[in-house]
């Protein structure tokens, strides 16, 4: 009977644990289970997506988290930083305009950038995605 349970857990998706999101114009471009301690994927942003919005789900346990925050960092420096209502018992989107992003690497003028979710459930932060800021190319996530 254990090993039956065993296999079947196996080919499961984990359950439970804080998960995040990351989609660009309602298509997923990131979907990583926290506690599997992934490497941070990167995410390439164009100018040809300068017209959609980035949006992040974060789910703290199937809960949304209160006091929300999204960071742009370049290294220690904060280049922008947007704030979030609580969203009570339903998980909501964050979101942001890419051409807010891109704007970032007009006047700072770098190239990568970490985005970061804080939350009071995290309030040192988590970095989510490192994203490309590109002039011309595709935007795609790598690994």
């Amino acid at each position: 009977m254990l090993a039956i349970i065993t296999a079947l857990f196996s080919f499961t998706s984990p359950v439970g644990g804080d998960v995040y999101e990351i989609y660009l114009d309602n298509k997923m471009a990131i979907k990583q289970y926290v506690a599997m301690k992934e490497p941070v994927k990167t995410l390439e942003i164009d100018k040809s997506l300068a017209d959609q919005q980035l949006e992040v789900l974060y789910s703290h346990c199937g809960k949304t988290g209160t006091k929300r925050s999204i960071t742009i960092k370049d290294g220690q420096n904060i280049l922008k930083q947007w704030s979030y209502p609580d969203g009570g018992t339903v998980n909501t989107k964050m979101a942001c305009k890419v051409k807010d992003l891109l704007s970032l690497q007009k006047t700072n003028n770098p190239a990568r950038v970490d985005l970061i979710y804080s939350s009071q459930e995290i309030p040192e932060g988590k970095i989510l995605a490192t994203l490309v800021l590109e002039s011309d190319s595709r935007a795609s996530a790598k690994r």
